[in-house]
């Protein structure tokens, strides 16, 4: 095996792991190789003869540009080293590898072959034009968007109305939710929250793993809402009148959701019938496509690609997670710590590579605890008799 430098020893030992069901998690900051570490682990699968055929190697990352320059250098290491790719690499982005999927499976799913799809700019405009119709009152024969309702809901101004309902409908898309499923977690997450708050237990309320993985601004309107409703934090003494104000303050929310289920439906008919998807639209159409049992199609990939590389993991959302996880490999590994074993499911064939701290897609829903979600081993732990260890 032939390197662009001389590695490290313990970049080494991770590029040159013989035992492809141990999951590698590389985790390192900002230049110290973890992408070298990444573009030689797939050459050396193929000079090893781990995998027969570089094509046989998904390896996803984020941005066009860094899947360009992976496909280059992964070239030139091939050449190095003597080899050739066959065929096409699969090194794509998370949405340029959904995009294939879809392209090359729309027939046998139903979709049309070539959506057109929505730049982002494009996206805005027309959630902003249909947002406009609904405060407009276009849209009056749906029930819950009659002008009167809506007026219900208790906004001093259309414009917060207007940035709720798009932050609503943008993070269900970036969860990867249908209206459907979105309105199921949203009015059980709401029912939980309101249970805890009317039986005083607040910090369940708080404490929440949704709460925990919220924004900042929700957790602090969370604990505003506590100082709205109870006169005394400390004995949790709520005010007078207090149950009927969270009755009142439950009523608004839920039809908040339904307003917002019903925007979002009518988001996607729009582009449904326009042949039109945006770029949340290519994940969870791959994750429908992925999950459906008629097609098959999650055996069939993972039949044809003997590992997976994922770059830049931190920058992954919940959708693009979901992807991930129907491609690739499950097992179970058996995980030791300071004489403690515990057994963890896990993904075989699989190495991602990362920094929590480097985070760049947070505005877009990315979540850097995927990686431990993913992989629940760090540093400190011993995977089958291999310790875990940074690069």
């Amino acid at each position: 095996m032939r390197y662009e430098h001389e590695p490290s020893s313990q970049q080494q030992a991770i590029i040159e792991e013989p035992r492809l069901d141990i999951p590698l998690k590389v985790v390192a900051g900002a230049g110290t190789g973890k992408t070298f570490v990444l573009a030689h682990r797939f050459v050396w699968l193929v000079v090893s003869g781990q995998v027969s055929d570089p094509a046989r190697i998904l390896t996803l990352t984020f941005t066009d540009n860094a899947a360009a320059e992976m496909r280059m250098r992964i070239k030139r290491l091939l050449r190095l080293n003597g080899c050739v790719a066959s065929g096409d690499l699969w090194i794509h982005t998370f949405h340029s590898f959904a995009a294939r999927l879809i392209s090359e499976c729309s027939y046998e799913a139903g979709l049309p072959p070539q959506p057109e799809l929505l730049t982002e700019i494009r996206q805005t405009v027309e959630l902003e034009n249909l947002l406009d119709g609904i405060l407009a009152g276009d849209f009056s024969h749906i029930r819950i968007l009659e002008p009167q309702r809506l007026a219900q809901l208790g906004f001093d101004r259309s414009g917060q109305l207007r940035d709720l309902l798009r932050s609503l409908i943008q993070r269900a898309k970036r969860y990867g939710l249908t209206p459907q499923q979105f309105r199921q977690e949203a009015q059980e997450a709401a029912q939980d929250f309101w249970e805890a708050m009317l039986q005083s237990r607040l910090e369940a309320a708080i404490e929440d793993s949704a709460i925990k993985d919220a924004p900042m601004e929700e957790a602090d309107a969370t604990r505003d809402l506590r100082k709205l409703y109870y006169e005394d934090l400390r004995r949790l003494t709520p005010r007078s009148g207090a149950a009927d104000m969270f009755a009142q303050q439950r009523h608004i929310e839920e039809s908040l959701i339904d307003a917002a289920v019903a925007a979002y439906q009518l988001y996607q008919q729009r582009l449904t019938e326009a042949d039109m998807i945006d770029f949340a639209d290519q994940i969870m159409t791959a994750v429908r496509l992925l999950r459906d049992p008629r097609l098959n199609l999650a055996d069939r990939y993972r039949q044809q690609f003997d590992y997976i590389l994922v770059d830049e993991f931190q920058d992954t959302s919940p959708a693009q997670m979901f992807m991930l996880q129907a491609l690739a490999h499950p097992t179970r590994v058996t995980v030791s710590r300071n004489g403690q074993t515990r057994s963890v499911s896990t993904y075989r064939r699989l190495m991602v590579v990362g920094d929590q701290k480097q985070a760049i897609y947070a505005w877009r829903n990315a979540r850097p605890e995927n990686m431990d979600r993913l992989l629940p081993f760090d540093e400190h732990d011993t995977i089958e008799g291999s310790q875990v260890f940074r690069p």
